[in-house]
């Protein structure tokens, strides 16, 4: 085995020991790529990418696929839910609201929900576990974060650009709040979708 290949798969397995077992996809990852790596010439690396660019048109494909079966679905949801009585619309309404409010609370990446609760309290200043509290109150996710959530928050918060948030101190403790910024002009594909809803 050449000292490339050996340094590699030294490495693979360093970085697979110091994961703990629940992160059982990405160990099995490291191996898998480490046994690849440690058999393989020029050759199989085109090949594999060859194959790799092959599935990702093919999801990208079917992924396309499947936005246009939602937008069916949902069109078609709204069109027949007029034909019920009131009281049945109201229960497939608050169904279908609850449903896509899960699919946006798995959605959204914490950075993204802390600016949504900035923006939306926009005139207050928030401190670390103002913030927590209005994410867990919005049923934000925190199970797969490693570190508390207070944690996460606080590094996020401090994390984000000047032009994003401001901070101050509140109390003797730092707070922040979303910098208002003067409206931008909506890229391309923005306009596109807006023009289609």
């Amino acid at each position: 085995m050449d000292d490339s290949k050996l340094r590699i798969l030294r490495f693979a397995s360093a970085i697979a020991s110091s994961h703990l077992v629940r992160n059982s996809f990405f160990l099995t990852l490291v191996i898998d790529m480490s046994i690849l790596l440690s058999a393989m010439n020029d050759t199989d690396y085109k090949s594999i990418l060859d194959d790799t660019l092959s599935k990702f048109v093919s999801a990208r494909a079917k992924k396309n696929e499947l936005e246009h079966e939602i937008v069916k679905l949902r069109q078609f949801f709204f069109a027949t839910i007029n034909m019920l009585s009131d009281k049945d619309r109201a229960a497939f309404l608050a169904r279908f609201d609850e449903m896509i409010l899960d699919e946006e609370r798995s959605a959204v990446g914490l950075k993204e929900a802390i600016i949504r609760i900035l923006r939306a309290k926009s005139k207050e200043w928030l401190t670390t576990l103002d913030v927590r509290e209005f994410l867990n109150e919005s049923g934000f996710d925190f199970s797969n974060y490693k570190t508390n959530p207070l944690a996460s928050v606080s590094t996020t918060l401090a994390r984000m650009k000047n032009n994003e948030a401001e901070s101050t101190i509140v109390g003797g403790v730092t707070a922040y709040r979303w910098k208002k910024r003067p409206l931008e002009p909506a890229s391309g594909r923005v306009r596109q979708v807006a023009k289609k809803l």
